[in-house]
């Protein structure tokens, strides 16, 4: 079985973009490098909540 997933920013900046463009085209993992701007390493606790 073959799983497809892809860096989210290179769709979109904000989240909700990258989990839209995700599910559109049918990609079930997604990998967050980075959300609005941000490293994903840099993203608060608070903000990922």
């Amino acid at each position: 079985m073959v799983r497809l997933c892809a860096f989210a920013d290179e769709a979109d900046n904000s989240i909700d973009g990258q989990i839209r463009a995700m599910k559109e085209n049918g990609v079930g993992l997604l990998e967050i490098r980075g959300v609005d701007g941000a490293n994903i390493s840099a993203i608060s606790i608070d903000k990922a909540m």
